[in-house]
């Protein structure tokens, strides 16, 4: 499975127009309503436009067909509280933008924070997700470049890309405080044809977050490559939103280091997922805080509802691989389709995986999480977590009054519930000396079991090298 790579630019001829001829000018918020009216008179007009010689106060800028955004080096596009409402860039129904350039487009995620929490280690923004502005959004845009920039300290999602086509996203640093929620990468939704490549993630929330939201067409053709990812959630998650079908997707060469949770795929509604390749990665995932999303685990593909299930609800997982995968993690793989909707996930295969289960974090011992909303407190290493659930059979989540499911067990390499047609090739799982003593999260060092919903899954293939 190989998607189509495209590599597209503007087609932006002429000299490059820059907005201080318009009125703008570098400094602080008293200049926003100035500076938004220049930048926004400069991308009225098409063509190049350039970013240079401070800090711009703006908000709600909306891009045009056809146009180049050069940032300088000593250019920085500042989103503006209270005044962006929607996002500080916002790209609709454009072909032919290309945003490039040395410098800095930046969120100033840090005035919309209230007070720090220290138990989830966790900083508490207003107004809630949702109600902050994106940095970035593109909507039904075509030939859409982002090189070489810095995209900076997002209030809420970074940059989100929605019903696009042939998009690049090259050798771009986006950075957000390890604190912030809600703060994701990049999250291409409905879109086909993205291409990632040579850039790196350092955020609080999701890395990579590719989607597929109701009435906006499926997802197909995203390649990711050469790329690092940090997370204090998921670097790579799928979903929530899996309305639509996601399809021919390739994430290869990446890098993940000190995440909450590394590749997380949750099917969670109607669509269905499948001709997903993972390969060549490098991971390292340690537990962070119990209100993060992810478990410390390097693998977790769950299918099941977000909210209550529904008679039309019926999305699945098939034709997964994970190739080439080495990796260092405080929790271990789960495999699982659950509910009532007739969901399953199948024809799954692992090839040359190497998997060292060891334990080093603050906060893997001791540390207690929510089995429902309105549950008991359980230990969060080796619990199996289903967030976001919206089971409501007690024998599968305990008083699950709000999307918040873990269930109470100990850790395996990888744990399997109504999977179908697993196959493994050159799989090790081994059980670290590091620790002073055998975590009693670890159980009996488990490396492949399953439950007796799962067919056609066999541990043959797999090297166990359990701790003496």
């Amino acid at each position: 499975m190989s998607p189509a790579v495209f590599f597209l630019a503007a087609h932006v001829v002429g000299a490059c127009v820059d907005p201080r001829q318009y009125g703008a000018t570098p400094g602080g918020r008293e200049h926003v309503a100035a500076n938004t009216r220049a930048i926004q008179r400069a991308f009225d007009g098409g063509g190049c436009v350039t970013i240079a010689g401070g800090d711009y106060y703006a908000g709600d800028l909306l891009v045009r067909a056809d146009t180049r955004l050069t940032l300088a080096a000593d250019g920085r596009l500042l989103n503006t509280i209270n005044v962006t409402k929607h996002a500080l860039l916002y790209i609709e129904n454009a072909d032919n933008v290309t945003i490039d350039g040395t410098g800095e487009i930046n969120g100033r995620a840090e005035d919309y924070v209230v007070y720090y929490d220290p138990s989830d280690t966790r900083l508490v923004p207003s107004p809630p997700d949702g109600q902050r502005p994106r940095l970035v959004l593109s909507q039904n845009a075509s030939n859409l470049v982002i090189r070489d920039v810095r995209i900076h300290n997002a209030s809420d999602w970074t940059v989100h890309l929605v019903a696009s086509r042939h998009v690049l996203i090259d050798n771009v640093d986006i950075y957000g405080d390890y604190r912030f929620p809600n703060n994701d990468g990049i999250d291409p939704d409905s879109c086909t044809n993205v291409t990632i490549v040579n850039s790196r993630i350092n955020v609080g929330d999701d890395g990579i977050c590719p989607k597929a939201t109701a009435g906006q067409g499926t997802l197909s053709g995203l390649v990711v490559r050469n790329c690092t990812i940090r997370s204090k959630s998921h670097a790579i998650k799928f979903g929530s939103p899996t309305d639509e079908d996601m399809y021919d997707i390739l994430f290869d060469n990446i890098t993940i280091y000190d995440s909450n949770s590394a590749l997380a795929v949750e099917q969670r509604s109607n669509g269905s997922i499948w001709n997903v390749t993972f390969s060549n990665f490098v991971l390292e995932t340690r537990y962070s805080a119990p209100g993060w999303w992810g478990n410390g685990e390097w693998l977790t593909l769950t299918s099941e509802p977000r909210m209550k299930p529904s008679p039309d609800y019926g999305g699945s997982m098939h034709s997964l691989r994970f190739v080439n995968i080495t990796g260092r993690s405080e929790n271990g793989g789960l495999v699982s389709a659950r509910g009532s909707h007739g969901s399953t996930v199948s024809d799954v295969h692992f090839e040359n995986i190497d998997i060292v289960f060891d334990q080093w974090s603050n906060y893997t011992t001791g540390a207690l999480c929510l089995e429902g909303a309105a549950g008991a407190n359980i230990p969060c290493m080796g619990s199996f977590d289903f967030r976001p659930s919206g089971i409501e059979d007690s024998s599968l989540c305990e008083k699950n009054t709000y999307n918040y499911c873990r269930t109470p067990s100990v850790m395996r390499g990888i744990h399997f519930v109504n999977a179908h047609g697993v196959t493994f090739r050159d799989v090790a799982f081994t059980w670290s000396d590091g620790p002073p003593a055998t975590p009693a999260y670890w159980g009996n060092q488990t490396c492949i079991d399953s439950d007796s919903t799962s067919t056609g899954i066999s541990d043959t293939g797999v090297t166990c090298n359990k701790r003496t």
